[in-house]
């Protein structure tokens, strides 16, 4: 068993039990199927999955493979079947994705970065100013 299979069925169970499944998972095909068929091992065929998401000799394709393939890309899936495409096939979608997040990770973090540093300069500025008029008084005194 994967890890990726693991976190799947982990979300799984957690949408069961606090009802908050998306509703185009009740409507998809595979909703009553093993994800283990979703998730073959390396070596392994993703044919019988690829079949329930495409239809297939007397089998109509999945009415849910594109809420199913925006769903994998938001969680930025990346390894089984979703929406009808092999993980080769999703790491080509996924990959360009996590490349925009670490950019824009990179880009938060840089703004951050820069505003703790203008407000430690604030601080010290307006530490410098209260010391200085402090001075002043005295020595006026």
């Amino acid at each position: 068993m994967t890890d990726r299979l693991t976190l799947t069925r982990l979300r799984r169970h957690i949408h069961d039990l606090v009802g908050i499944r998306p509703e185009w998972e009740e409507l998809a095909s595979c909703a009553q199927t093993d994800p283990e068929a979703f998730f073959p091992e390396k070596g392994q065929s993703a044919r019988q999955a690829l079949r329930i998401c495409n239809g297939g000799p007397g089998r109509e394709a999945c009415p849910v493979r594109t809420e199913c393939l925006n769903a994998a890309l938001a969680q930025r899936e990346y390894s089984g079947v979703w929406g009808g495409l092999r993980a080769s096939e999703l790491r080509k979608l996924v990959k360009p994705l996590l490349a925009a997040d670490r950019a824009a990770n990179k880009e938060r973090k840089a703004k951050a970065a820069a505003a703790q540093a203008a407000a430690r300069e604030a601080k010290a500025k307006a530490k410098a100013a209260k010391t200085g008029a402090r001075t002043a008084t005295r020595v006026a005194a």
